[in-house]
């Protein structure tokens, strides 16, 4: 891949995976919008996991995790409590394509001890428990929705 092409690539996935969080949380943060609740960021079981030629997207994962540790530590005094989910791969509109080929869909869905993709509402699921009370003492953490 050309240099220009790759540093193009790179910057294309920061701003897509990470920045948008990143001024997002800034924005509430210096507007004082910030009250007693959650927030949930998207991150990717990719955060700690490697495949050729997903660096630039894994390593943009794997900031967003820090995002939510550093930004959990600033705002935690104003009863805010900020986690992320980071699912495996997951049955949705947009990887529907995929899931049509078997030999795709069987090559990602044996990377996981249920031999199977999961769903959307399995990582809505996770997401409505660090947004409830029962994750009342959670933040900072990011909650691995992988079927590991």
């Amino acid at each position: 891949m050309p240099r220009k092409l790759a540093i193009r690539q790179y910057q294309d996935s920061i701003i897509m995976s990470w920045l948008g969080k990143w001024e997002g949380l800034g924005y509430l943060q210096k507007t004082g919008d910030l009250i007693r609740g959650s927030l949930i960021a998207c991150s990717s079981v990719r955060a700690v996991t490697i495949e050729p030629g997903l660096a630039v997207y894994d390593s943009t994962k794997a900031a967003i995790g820090l995002l939510v540790k550093g930004f959990a530590s600033e705002v935690g005094r104003f009863g805010v409590r900020v986690n992320a989910i980071a699912p495996s791969i997951t049955e949705t509109a947009l990887t529907g394509p995929i899931t049509q080929r078997p030999d795709i869909y069987n090559l990602y869905a044996g990377h996981t001890v249920f031999n199977r993709w999961s769903s959307a509402d399995e990582v809505a699921t996770a997401v409505a428990y660090l947004a409830s009370d029962a994750a009342s003492y959670v933040s900072g953490s990011t909650l691995f929705v992988d079927g590991a």
